[in-house]
């Protein structure tokens, strides 16, 4: 494990020493604008393909922001312009056809939480919290994350298994690819071209 320094600008040093190890596979963790020098200088150093978490690469800028840097780099994604459940791809045209841009990582959840809340006033004709709280509890919504959203009852938590996250590729012309879970999936993983191994 490497952690850094929020500031930090220059990441070659790290990337280099990972090629010297021979790594396979970089899982970043990243949320923070440092993502984008990060990006950078792992395309710069081609040390192993790089996946996980990168908050700043979930939005649809990100290929511009990186110059393209970008390219064969993974990150998971809650939301994206693929078959979630069948009205994903609807919610997410619709969007980006209102606001210009497509929409971030938050906004899936926020959608649907909305529609849940409206969902639950209007079918117990109330606004008291008790109600709300009850009626969310006993809700199967189906929205733009998942077919049958709904919540544990002790912790209020999503119910386990309701949703994946789906990984996704940034592949070239700055294209975000869906590549799993298989069901989700628009197209297919690329392996870097530079990637020998």
């Amino acid at each position: 494990m490497e952690r850094f320094d929020v500031d930090i600008k220059d990441f070659s040093p790290i990337f280099s020493k990972m090629k010297t190890l021979n790594v396979q596979w970089i899982a970043q963790v990243v949320s923070h604008a440092a993502s984008i020098p990060l990006v950078k200088a792992w395309a710069d150093n081609k040390p192993a393909p790089m996946g996980c978490v990168n908050v700043t690469s979930m939005d649809s800028k990100f290929w511009e922001m990186t110059g393209g840097a970008c390219l064969y780099e993974v990150t998971y994604n809650q939301i994206a312009r693929a078959p979630l459940t069948d009205r994903t791809i609807s919610f997410w045209d619709t969007f980006v056809k209102k606001f210009g841009n497509t929409p971030v990582y938050t906004s899936g959840f926020t959608y649907d939480s909305v529609y849940m809340i409206a969902e639950v006033i209007k079918e117990k004709k109330s606004l008291n919290s008790d109600d709300i709280v009850t009626g969310l509890e006993n809700i199967a919504y189906k929205g733009v994350i998942h077919p049958q959203t709904g919540f544990d009852k002790q912790t209020h938590d999503l119910l386990e298994g309701r949703y994946a996250m789906p990984l996704v590729q940034w592949q070239e012309g700055g294209k975000q690819v869906v590549f799993w879970p298989e069901h989700f999936k628009v197209g297919n993983y690329v392996k870097p071209v530079w990637w020998k191994q």
